[in-house]
This record gives C-alpha cells, sequence and structure tokens, in this order.
C-alpha cells in the first residue's frame, strides 16, 4: 500500500512522516509505504520555458510507484499488487494518477479520502475551486510570479533562493496539457478512459466545517444572505430556505460546502466510475472525531470534519486528542476494511460487517457500521433538482 498525502504551502501535511502508518501495517498485515512528493511552487509551478509545466509533484508520484515496484519483495510486499492512497489533495493526487497515461501498471487499486476525481458543471462549486486545471493557466500564473520577482526567463527564477519562492503564492492543483496529464482528466472519467483498477471512495460526514472556518469566519447573517445569493443567483432563495442562516451563519455556510461541492461530487464520481470498476463507497460519520487542528471560527462546530477520520487508520505527528476505547474499535474496523480491500480489491471478509458495491454506501460511526443514506443525509434530491 502506497500513501500519498499532502496539502498547499499553507497546509497542515509536509511529508510523510507525519503519519505513523505502524498500527495500519501491524494490523492490516501490510507493507505501507509513505511518500514524499513537491508540493506548492516547487511541485506545481508553470512557465512557459518548463516543460511538463504543473505536473512535477505528479511525476514524484510516479517515481516513488516505481522504486515501490522494484523494492517491493525486498520489504515482503508483492509489486504485482501495490494499492495508491490518498486524502485530500493526496486524494487528487490519487485522481490524477488514475488519469495519467505513464501510471499504467504502477498500482493495481486506488483509496481516494475526501477528494472525488469529478463533479458535474450545472451547479456553482461554493470554494469556487476547479477540479482540474489546464497547464495554460499554470504558466500564466508562473509569468505573473516571474514579474513579481523581476525575472524575464526560468533562467532567472533559477537563481532565487527556496525561500523567495515559497513566499509566492502556488497553485497546488495539477496541470493537465502536457506530457504527465495529456488531457483534461475531468473528460478522461467521463469518458471511461482512466485506468480499470477496484475503488474505495469516500468523504467525512462533515467535510466543510473546516473550509467554512477557514474562509468564512465569523460570517453574519446579510453576509450570508449576500454570498448565497452572489454564488447561486436566483436559485438562492430556495438554498437559503434550505439552510436557513441561523444563529451562527458559518454553520450552515458548512453544510452547503459539504453536501454540495463533497457529497454530491462524491456520489457522481462514484456513479461515474462504477460504470467500469468494482467501487466502495463509504462515510466517515464520528462527529465526535479529533479535528485536525483548532478552528479560527471556535463557534463552528467540527463535527466529522475534513480529515477527521486520519487518526483512525494512522498516528498522526501532530498534537491531538487520544482516540477513546470506541474510536479505537472503529480505526481497527477501517484498518480491516482497508488491508482487505488492499489485499483482494474487496473489503469484505475477516468476519468485517458487509460491504457491497456502488450505489451502496457503507456507514463507519461508533456504534453503528452499515448502510448510510448519503442522499437524504446531504439533501442531493434537492440539489439536483435546483
Amino acid at each position: 500500500m502506497t500513501v500519498s498525502k499532502g496539502e498547499s504551502n499553507s497546509g497542515v501535511a509536509r511529508a510523510g512522516s507525519d503519519y505513523d502508518a505502524a498500527r495500519l501495517a501491524t494490523r492490516g498485515d501490510i507493507v505501507v509505504v509513505t511518500l514524499n512528493y513537491r508540493l506548492g511552487i516547487f511541485g506545481f509551478f508553470g512557465h512557459p520555458g518548463l516543460p511538463d509545466s504543473g505536473a512535477f509533484g505528479v511525476q514524484d508520484q510516479q517515481a516513488a510507484l516505481g522504486w515501490v515496484r522494484r523494492n517491493a519483495t525486498a520489504f515482503g510486499g508483492d509489486p504485482g499488487n501495490v494499492t495508491l492512497v490518498g486524502e485530500s489533495l493526496g486524494s487528487h493526487s490519487v485522481c490524477a494518477q488514475l488519469a495519467a497515461p505513464a501510471s499504467a501498471g504502477l498500482f493495481h487499486r486506488a483509496i481516494t479520502q475526501s477528494s472525488p476525481c469529478w463533479s458535474q458543471d450545472d451547479l456553482p462549486a461554493v470554494l469556487g475551486v476547479p477540479p482540474w486545471v489546464p497547464a495554460s493557466a499554470h504558466e500564466g500564473h508562473g509569468q505573473l510570479i516571474a514579474e513579481r520577482l523581476s525575472c524575464s526567463d526560468v533562467t532567472c527564477l533559477r537563481g532565487k533562493s527556496a525561500l523567495e519562492l515559497l513566499a509566492q503564492p502556488a497553485l497546488p492543483l495539477p496541470g493537465y496539457g502536457n506530457a504527465v496529464l495529456p488531457e483534461d482528466p475531468a473528460e478522461v472519467f467521463a469518458e471511461g478512459r482512466f485506468h480499470r483498477v477496484p475503488i474505495l471512495s469516500g468523504i467525512t460526514r462533515d467535510e466543510g466545517t473546516m473550509f467554512a472556518s477557514m474562509v468564512f469566519p465569523k460570517l453574519t447573517a446579510a453576509q450570508y444572505v449576500d454570498g448565497l445569493t452572489q454564488i447561486f443567483g436566483e436559485r438562492a432563495p430556495a438554498v437559503l430556505a434550505a439552510y436557513p442562516p441561523g444563529d451562527v451563519p458559518t454553520q450552515p455556510a458548512a453544510a452547503v460546502l459539504s453536501d454540495l461541492d463533497w457529497a454530491r461530487s462524491a456520489r457522481d464520481t462514484d456513479r461515474l466510475l462504477a460504470r467500469h470498476v468494482p467501487v466502495y463507497s463509504y462515510e466517515f460519520l464520528d462527529r465526535t472525531a479529533p479535528q485536525l487542528f483548532p478552528f479560527p471560527d471556535e463557534q463552528v462546530e467540527p463535527m466529522a470534519s475534513h480529515g477527521s477520520e486520519l487518526p483512525f487508520l494512522f498516528d498522526p505527528s501532530w498534537e491531538s486528542a487520544p482516540l477513546t476505547d470506541k474510536q479505537r474499535r472503529l480505526g481497527d474496523l477501517m484498518i480491516g476494511y482497508w488491508a482487505r480491500f488492499a489485499a483482494t480489491g474487496n473489503p469484505n471478509g475477516h468476519g468485517l460487517p458487509a460491504w457491497r458495491q456502488h450505489p451502496y454506501v457503507q456507514g463507519l460511526d461508533l456504534d453503528r457500521v452499515g448502510h448510510f443514506d448519503r442522499s437524504a443525509a446531504h439533501r442531493l434530491t434537492f440539489w439536483d433538482g435546483i
């Protein structure tokens, strides 16, 4: 199992060593490789003078997967049975590898956590982050950075210090339209031309809480109404009726993010991929789980926020509340599922609660593991109808 976890310059995780995988490896009886790759401006910088602009981080991941193939046997692993796993931007990287031609044969199963590979474009994303970025956008962005640093070419940029470059704003997503990702991955997925491997894919129940607290802290009711009006236009009254501002408007803003930007995209991605490969969908539901870090808006209830499932699979290096006995048992069960999927392409077996393929969604909670009605919980019928 090869784990990819990365964030942008302002993110939490910076290295594979941030996640101690000993419990996952020991309890799951699997070989776990955590990999590092270039992040931020060093991983996804683009410029007309640089070949494969915007995809250096993707190439690093391919190099790491090549290392795994060459060396897995020495560690007791099977180079013909590699599972690629990623969460958040790491999950986006897994999606990129599913669409990258040169990644063919480098892995045989994929686990995507909290970053779906595809989304419909019939409704605007609240955060406004496109799922995939053309290399031309990376190159244009890189030219602006070059101007800020008084550089007219790549030679000049290479003369700048790492600290000078790190201080510049980065596009953290891979760029397509180069040798690494020749085509828009959205089109590759829509046309079923991705690498045909079994996929385990899921989100947390309340993905949007962390982002709403960061992007919309201390949001007022008036700002909430104005923001939804700007985003949804004539459809805003319907959204406001379904998600009224309440006493802490950042909280319903988080719910909109969770339901529209994550849950709907997760369902749509799973539906698309399941036409071609086995897909096992899940949702992590423990609303008492430790959070990645204190939220900027302390009024926002974290619930099962973005990344909250990670301490159930790994022992993270950052300071967080220890898992309770119940949470530890849920984590053991999740490790069982993840390990069975890595071994066989199917999470079932070893006495674990049954998990059927998409459209079934396995809910992972402290007191109940079983079928979860994602559509009802996230009002997907409402979002499909407006």
